[in-house]
């Protein structure tokens, strides 16, 4: 009887511990092991004591500084993420960006490398549809987005904030230069709406912009991953064979 509930319960019988005589696995046994596999296991935070010696002070964190540590937890929790990194030569973007950069001012616009970094990202997810999703874990689903909200991480002095440009798909690099400009600063003075912060598809985070050559980013969840960039440093290469 046992055997027969584990297996419409989808229970591993072997992997249950029995309460009966010698062992034996009951159907209670089943019914526990089923309620506890549909039950998501929540985490236990340990206490923090401090030490009488020496001075302390205690700061309340804010409202959005406690929705960043729910969501980056939430991520780590239930995402198993995996990392790899690059170097990439970006002579031609650096001369690109030159050449087009007073263009760009003539129009009031500020061309930073992040306009053309998230062009090559929009780019890299037309090819790669699977990056633009959402994993559904509840119904055990992929959720492939047929529109790209590209998200960056926008360091203000409340916190990191991660507003989105819309359909960035559809929008020149000048276009998005100019929208990456609003968005960062209205995102900085607080100002940024609400729908800009809703339904991203993809983010990009720019450790560069703190000097920083590496660095493992959290995925933003229900994202499938994200997109760290360091720092842009002169450094010799080799090059057929040559420095």
């Amino acid at each position: 009887v046992a055997r027969q509930m584990a297996k419409e319960l989808n229970v591993n019988i072997h992997e249950v511990k029995g309460s009966g005589e010698f062992g034996r696995v009951l159907k209670e046994d089943i019914s526990k092991a089923a309620e506890s596999k549909s039950t998501p296991q929540t985490l236990s935070v340990p206490k923090v004591s401090m030490s009488a010696k020496g001075e302390v002070e205690y700061v309340p964190i804010s409202n959005l500084r406690k929705a960043v540590v729910r969501s980056m937890t939430l991520s780590k929790q239930i995402i198993p993420d995996t990392v790899l990194m690059d170097e990439i030569v970006v002579d031609k973007l650096v001369e690109l960006r030159n050449k087009v950069k007073e263009q760009a001012a003539a129009q009031d616009i500020k061309l930073t490398y992040m306009a053309f970094i998230m062009k090559a990202t929009v780019l890299a997810l037309k090819k790669f549809p699977s990056f633009n999703a959402s994993f559904d874990q509840e119904n055990e689903r992929m959720i492939y987005k047929k529109y790209m909200n590209i998200g960056m991480a926008v360091d203000t002095p409340v916190g990191l904030i991660v507003p989105n440009i819309k359909d960035a798909d559809k929008k020149s690099i000048l276009e998005l230069a100019k929208e990456i400009k609003d968005v960062a600063e209205a995102t900085v003075n607080r100002t940024v709406q609400l729908t800009q912060l809703q339904n991203t598809t993809f983010t990009i985070t720019n450790f560069g912009a703190a000097d920083v050559a590496y660095g493992t980013p959290i995925i933003n969840h229900p994202e499938v991953g994200i997109l760290g960039i360091g720092k842009i440093a002169q450094k010799p290469v080799v090059e057929n064979g040559e420095i």
